[in-house]
């Protein structure tokens, strides 16, 4: 697997902005989501208060290619926006670790979060919600802080793990006989032993 890939969704072009800053300032693929024809906005409504999946066009390289997908999405009538719904149906099960910026104009991106979750079947890595007006005027300064998150988490998924052998499983060598005889007459003098510590 590579690195990261942040596929998004835009209608008024809040979350373009936003994907192709992270692409640009970390150097991760981006991907988009399109969905065929101008949707009108009492479409886009519908489609979310009914949970809709519409057609979409994917843009982008290879998804299951990468650690992480980063889903840069709109909330509309605090839901997760449909487009975004069908990528992520289509990938069920194919995606590695997923986190998501959610974009809105006031509230619902718990909502939106919590149907991703329960779509990919797992937590997410990472979530940040930010409103359009902080988009609008770049007053978005826990991107950062997300965007460190989700390459730790990335890193995290390839790193190969280190071989292990508990202590326990190492058989102590043999006592020889002088050793076994110093250890009786150290009892027999009143000595105590000493209780082993749950750290060694």
């Amino acid at each position: 697997m590579s690195d990261v890939l942040v596929v998004f969704h835009s209608r008024t072009g809040h979350c373009r902005d936003l994907a192709r800053l992270l692409s640009e300032q970390r150097g991760w693929a981006l991907a988009e989501v399109a969905w065929p024809g101008q949707a009108s906005y009492a479409r886009c409504a519908k489609e979310a208060i009914l949970r809709g999946h519409p057609q979409i066009r994917y843009q982008g390289p290879d998804p299951t290619d990468y650690d992480v997908v980063v889903l840069v999405s709109p909330v509309w009538c605090w839901r997760l926006c449909p487009p975004m719904r069908s990528f992520i149906r289509s990938m069920e099960g194919r995606l590695g670790g997923v986190a998501v910026v959610s974009c809105m104009g006031g509230s619902g991106a718990g909502n939106a979060v919590a149907e991703v979750e329960h779509l990919i079947h797992r937590p997410l890595v990472a979530k940040l919600a930010l409103r359009q007006s902080e988009v609008d005027s770049g007053r978005f300064g826990a991107l950062q802080a997300f965007a460190d998150e989700v390459s730790a988490r990335a890193r995290s998924r390839h790193r190969p793990s280190s071989t292990h052998v508990p202590r326990a499983a190492i058989p102590a060598p043999a006592a020889t006989p002088d050793q076994a005889a110093g250890a009786s007459l150290r009892f027999s003098a009143g000595a105590t032993p000493r209780a082993s510590s749950a750290r060694e």
